[in-house]
């Protein structure tokens, strides 16, 4: 890190990481057979990045460019299967601009790039049968690129916070199954085939409306859209909607170091890609718990609270499951009959905390493998 004058200033790092993992699988299907593995790989990744920053007036402005180098590679010992690899190479640039209207309110505008990588099942060649489905990864595959654009706006006063988030992210070349149904068998793979695109709105509030009484509100809208145009030749499936789901919760203290809570929780479910959406039945969307707790003790080390988690129903809850594929069509419900619940919970903290410990930390994140996980 280095400051240039009082304006500037530059970041500039690097990583490597190397991990080895090796497994052994079992499998047995009865009357069929069985089948076993024997599976070493090895993944590489090496990053270097750089970060600028200007201030000037009420404006900063950021910039920054990483690159990073993957290498992959997996052998089954068995010497069924050929050896495979792959080699990645991917720019991960993002930007910003950001202005403090005064000390109170700010509003920033970014973009911003994160990768996905192929995890080691997703390329492994190895064909994976059972009685009624064969499944195999691909080599070829490589990075799926996100791309999203955020406006962000703040609010930092005495008695109320405010965080709000208008955002829009795309790819077109995600990393999604390619599935397609052969009489009572289903062949499934993978391919840089997702065209996904995603609209988003949150915010978070916090207000203390009195000394004694504060309310958080903490809430999001998306609109999804998938697409895969190489599921079946000639045809494109899609699949899209909206989801939404917010948490809000009072907290009040009372007499006698009392503190009473009430929170209240939506969620619609969602569109999980191109094959499936989960949607939420009724009034199982909702979810209420009301908690009554005091401290006791020296320097309240004892917590004893008392919570009902939806003491007023609904007391089942029920969502669904919908899959599309060619010709094969699912539904799936899920029903809950316990959805209440009473319970007594006590904490006792031991030690003493005087003084904090403020902690900077400049790191590449380590979670960037997929399937399905993500790195910025």
């Amino acid at each position: 890190t280095r400051p240039i004058g009082a304006r500037q200033k530059f970041d500039a790092g690097g990583k490597y990481i190397f991990r080895r993992n090796h497994a052994r699988n079992m499998m047995n299907y009865i009357g069929v057979g069985d089948d076993y593995t024997d599976f070493v790989h090895d993944t590489q990744v090496a990053a270097v990045y750089g970060d600028y920053r200007l201030t000037f007036g009420r404006f900063t402005l950021r910039g920054g460019l990483r690159y990073e180098y993957s290498h992959m590679s997996g052998c089954y010992r068995s010497g069924d299967t050929p050896a495979f690899g792959t080699d990645l190479n991917d720019w991960v640039p993002n930007a910003a601009v950001s202005y403090s209207v005064n000390d109170a309110n700010s509003l920033k505008i970014s973009f911003s790039r994160r990768i996905n990588r192929p995890g080691i099942s997703y390329l492994s060649p190895a064909v994976e049968e059972s009685p009624t489905s064969v499944s195999t990864g691909n080599p070829g595959l490589k990075s799926a690129r996100y791309n999203e654009f955020n406006f962000n706006y703040g609010l930092t006063a005495s008695k109320v916070n405010v965080d709000f988030t208008a955002g829009y992210s795309f790819t077109d070349d995600g990393i999604i199954a390619v599935q397609q149904a052969a009489g009572n068998v289903l062949y499934s793979t993978y391919a840089n085939a997702g065209r996904n695109k995603r609209f988003n709105l949150s915010l978070y509030c916090q207000w203390s409306i009195t000394g004694k009484t504060q309310w958080m509100l903490n809430g999001a809208a998306y609109y999804d859209d998938y697409a895969n145009p190489e599921a079946v030749p000639g045809i494109t499936l899609k699949n899209h909607g909206w989801s939404a789901n917010f948490y809000t919760k009072l907290t009040q203290r009372l007499p006698w170091k009392l503190r009473f809570s009430a929170s209240l929780s939506y969620w619609s479910g969602r569109v999980n890609g191109v094959y499936s959406d989960w949607r939420c039945v009724g009034a199982g969307a909702w979810d209420h718990t009301l908690w009554l707790e005091r401290s006791f003790l020296k320097d309240d080390r004892l917590t004893v609270s008392l919570l009902a988690r939806n003491p007023f129903g609904p007391y089942s809850w029920d969502y669904v499951s919908h899959s599309i594929n060619n010709s094969m069509i699912g539904e799936m419900v899920t029903h809950n009959r316990y959805n209440c619940s009473f319970s007594v919970k006590a904490s006792y903290r031991f030690g003493s905390l005087n003084a904090s410990v403020k902690k900077t930390s400049r790191s590449i994140s380590n979670d960037d493998l997929v399937g399905g996980k993500s790195t910025k």
